[in-house]
């Protein structure tokens, strides 16, 4: 009853203030008012790059009672993201790709003597051969094969075009005799989709269980947008948003979906229900 209440009190006041608020813009209480409420927002949808709190680590620690064998993290970086694997999910044997050179080898020093993962100095893209990735050694987080990424999101004024090999994953994997992947972390600025365009085979025969995607301002430079993952691969997988403590699945598309407000996107194969159940945020209901 105060629920009807509440929304019917809304609808009378909704449109009084589409036509008086605009009037306000510039004034200065407005203003700060607008930018508080834009943060609050960003802060709400979880727009936090930090692994150890904005699910990617939760995420990690809740496969771990289904025993992963084999999780790649593409973008791997220094080893951030691959250290935590190791303590969160340490029977699972770990593909780590980084081909920026001097970042390559911080990666092997910080994983220096752990058994149970390979580094690899190679990009994974939609094909194989060469690419140039678009790279700053002061902002090595922020590498992009995206042209406009580092103007644009991340406003580096100077970076370098390093030439890098690359791999299709479908490829990959067939040289090293891996049958399935249980979850592939791709982290690219932008260059997410391509790294999938080249698990084409993988993803249509069943053999990647749980993929996990950066989402964010670089995906206006790639033109690849929410809208594509679910046209490209919503058939077979459903889609979600990762949460601190769970995943918001998407029933459908819809525009608002469309945020640029990142960190990252899940998608789990739509029969693996009980898996699906297991990751959802409050236990959220859906039709899979």
């Amino acid at each position: 009853m105060l629920n009807n209440l509440v929304r019917h009190q809304w609808r009378k006041l909704f449109p009084i203030l589409q036509k008086k608020v605009p009037t306000l813009y510039g004034t200065k209480i407005f203003s700060l008012l607008d930018k508080a409420a834009l943060v609050f927002h960003s802060l709400y949808e979880n727009n936090n790059y930090d692994p150890n709190y904005n699910g990617e680590r939760w995420l990690l620690h809740r496969i771990r009672k289904l025993n992963p064998q084999i999780i790649f993290d593409v973008g791997a970086n220094k080893g951030t993201y691959s250290q935590i694997i190791l303590r969160e999910c340490p029977n699972a044997q770990i593909y780590a790709f980084e081909p920026i050179p001097e970042v390559f080898t911080s990666l092997k020093n910080n994983i220096a003597g752990q058994s149970n993962i390979k580094i690899f100095k190679e990009a994974l893209s939609d094909k194989t051969g060469e690419i140039i990735l678009f790279y700053d050694n002061k902002n090595d987080g922020n590498t992009s094969a995206v042209r406009g990424v580092q103007d644009s999101v991340h406003s580096l004024k100077s970076y370098q075009e390093i030439l890098c090999k690359t791999h299709r994953l479908d490829e990959f994997c067939s040289i090293h005799e891996i049958s399935s992947i249980d979850l592939l972390k791709i982290d690219v600025e932008g260059y997410e989709s391509n790294v999938l365009k080249g698990a084409d085979n993988l993803i249509r025969s069943r053999k990647i269980k749980i993929i996990q995607i950066e989402y964010g301002k670089a995906n206006l430079f790639s033109k690849y947008f929410i809208h594509d993952y679910f046209s490209d691969y919503g058939k077979d997988y459903l889609i979600g948003k990762l949460f601190p403590k769970g995943i918001k699945w998407f029933e459908s598309y819809k525009t608002e979906l469309d945020d640029l407000l990142g960190p990252n996107l899940i998608l789990v194969r739509r029969n693996e229900t009980e898996l699906i159940k297991f990751l959802s945020i409050n236990k959220n209901t859906i039709n899979i």
